[in-house]
C-alpha cells in the first residue's frame, strides 16, 4: 500500500484542533508515525490557506509532508507506516428549507435526530448562513446511517468539502 498525494493535500500528525477552518481531515488515522501518533490525510481548497496551515502544524513541532518524494522516503525507510483502518470523512450538506412546511411531528422528529448528531463521536455537524446544515461522519458505515435517515425523512442532500470518493486513487493497492 502507498498514498498518492494530489495537489492542496498532506500528512500530519498535528491533532485536529490545530486546524483552523479551512483545513479538512479527508481520512484520519491513515498511517503512524516512528513513535505512534496516529496521522492523518488533510486538504484544502487554496494555496494560501494551505500553506498557511502547513506553517502552523510546523510551528507547533507536528510532522507534516506535502512532498510526494518525502512522503515515499518516510513510507520507504519505516519512519510512517500506513494503517489497516483508515477512517474516511464523509461530508453531506443538508438544506432545512425542505422542511419547514411539515407538520410538526415530522419536523420535530427531524429536529431530535439531528440534535443526537451535534457532537456525536461518529457524527457531528456545524450550521451555516440560512438553514444549512453541515455534517461530518467519521467513517462509511455512520455515513450511511446520516444518508440512509435522512432519505427516510425524505430529504435531500449533497456532498460539501473533501469527499472520500475523491480520496479512492490516493490510497492505492501496490503489488
Amino acid at each position: 500500500m502507498t498514498i498518492r498525494l494530489n495537489p492542496l493535500q498532506a500528512i500530519t500528525n498535528a491533532p485536529q484542533c490545530y486546524d483552523y477552518s479551512w483545513m479538512r481531515t479527508v481520512v484520519d488515522n491513515i498511517a503512524v508515525d516512528e513513535k505512534g501518533r496516529p496521522c492523518r490525510l488533510v486538504q484544502n481548497d487554496d494555496e494560501w490557506h494551505f500553506r498557511q496551515q502547513l506553517m502552523r502544524y510546523g510551528s507547533g513541532l507536528h510532522l507534516v509532508i506535502d512532498n510526494q518524494i518525502q512522503l515515499d522516503d518516510f513510507l520507504r525507510y519505516g519512519w510512517l507506516k500506513l494503517t489497516d483502518t483508515p477512517v474516511y470523512i464523509h461530508r453531506i450538506k443538508l438544506d432545512l428549507h425542505q422542511a419547514l412546511g411539515w407538520r410538526d411531528r415530522r419536523r420535530e422528529a427531524l429536529l431530535e435526530c439531528l440534535d443526537q448528531w451535534h457532537d456525536g463521536p461518529q457524527v457531528r455537524y456545524t450550521t451555516g448562513h440560512r438553514c444549512d446544515y453541515y455534517l461530518e461522519c467519521r467513517g462509511d458505515e455512520a455515513a450511511e446511517q446520516v444518508r440512509s435517515k435522512l432519505r427516510e425523512f425524505g430529504l435531500n442532500f449533497e456532498p460539501w468539502g473533501p469527499q472520500p470518493d475523491a480520496v479512492a486513487a490516493v490510497v492505492c493497492g501496490v503489488a
